[in-house]
């Protein structure tokens, strides 16, 4: 895997998530080439895998393995099977020993992703943490670790990992919630109090923004302030077709306690 990587900058830049908006059964395709490959797992992502599979088989250039490998473990995602494409995710990123640290990072962050949808967060948390050691200034492998420190009630690593992250873009939202929670968790709500109204002043309309400032205003005991941002969840979350988002139904059940 040492040679003929010149081709990852150009496939490494399509890493990011794809949204599959149709699973629907598509004619039968041979994958040559990395666009071919994305467009069938749009259309039919376990035609996709099974031909992902024969093309990283038949593979004669790094390149060619490189890309078959990748959108194989596209294709698995997008039927739901994380943590086969989690192995493959990271063993790509563990053969790509010629390609720059920051084109290995993205690959083992798709790794923590897909182990983390499996539910194995401690794998998770081992790939974000590749992924850091290779791209130590980039504040959202060090959000995708505390995503996992959540769900791994490690509320400590969560205030640890979020604080990175804004230690190098202060005004990321995603981070200032992580940690507001973390704080909040570990009995700090002042602290918490700082994060969601920094992350309030940006983005106000984002439910789990105003979900958080709920809870950290209820735990201030200011619980008619609390109210009101529960209620803001609920009506902007009616209001965007996403009345039954997990925060506007969070919102609704505070809202029946409180």
């Amino acid at each position: 895997m040492k040679r003929n990587l010149s081709c990852l900058v150009g496939l490494l830049a399509l890493l990011a998530p794809l949204t599959y908006a149709s699973q629907a059964s598509a004619a039968s395709q041979k994958v040559e080439d990395y666009q071919s490959c994305l467009d069938l797992v749009q259309k039919n992502p376990t035609e996709a895998a099974k031909q992902a599979a024969a093309w990283r088989k038949a593979a004669k250039t790094d390149g060619a393995l490189v890309a078959a490998t990748h959108c194989e473990g596209l294709a698995l995602s997008a039927q739901g099977k994380h943590e086969k494409a989690a192995f493959l995710f990271f063993d790509l990123a563990e053969a790509m020993t010629g390609a720059p640290d920051a084109e290995r990072a993205k690959v083992y962050a798709q790794a923590g992703d897909a182990w983390g949808l499996a539910g194995d967060h401690k794998q998770a948390r081992r790939a974000f943490g590749y992924a850091i050691a290779r791209e130590p200034d980039e504040a959202e492998y060090y959000i995708g670790r505390a995503r996992q420190d959540a769900l791994a009630s490690d509320w400590k690593a969560v205030r640890s990992d979020a604080s990175e992250a804004l230690a190098r873009e202060p005004f990321t939202i995603d981070a200032l919630v992580l940690r507001s929670i973390a704080n909040r968790k570990l009995g700090y709500p002042r602290a918490s109090e700082v994060d969601i109204n920094r992350a309030a002043e940006t983005a106000r309309h984002r439910l789990d923004v105003l979900l958080e400032r709920g809870r950290v205003r209820a735990d201030l005991g200011q619980v008619a302030a609390a109210r009101v941002d529960w209620e803001d969840v609920v009506r902007y979350a009616k209001a965007t077709g996403r009345a039954d988002a997990p925060e506007a139904q969070e919102a609704r059940k505070l809202l029946d306690t409180e």
